[in-house]
């Protein structure tokens, strides 16, 4: 399984919180439309959290929820190509 690079050092922490902040109410939006009931209060406790790095969100979705891993970086790939905030993605 290949893994992502994700250079955000450049990025400040406001941008941060922003684009996860972003990613949490995105992948809501889209699971609220797969999901069950129980599903979707599920996917809002896992996401609803008061985190705002990346790797803290990284490492949540790591331990809780694997299975959601390839969603979520697709998700976050999606996200921060779409700030504008000249975040370089290294697809490799």
């Amino acid at each position: 399984m290949k893994k992502q690079s994700i250079n955000i050092s450049f990025l400040t922490a406001d941008r941060e919180a922003w684009v996860v902040n972003t990613l949490k109410l995105k992948m809501i939006m889209k699971l609220d439309n797969l999901l069950t009931k129980e599903g979707r209060d599920n996917a809002r406790k896992l996401f609803l959290v008061p985190l705002f790095t990346i790797s803290e969100m990284t490492k949540r979705i790591q331990e809780t929820a694997p299975e959601m891993e390839t969603f979520f970086y697709k998700e976050l790939t999606s996200v921060i190509e779409k700030s504008g905030f000249g975040v370089e993605i290294d697809k490799t």
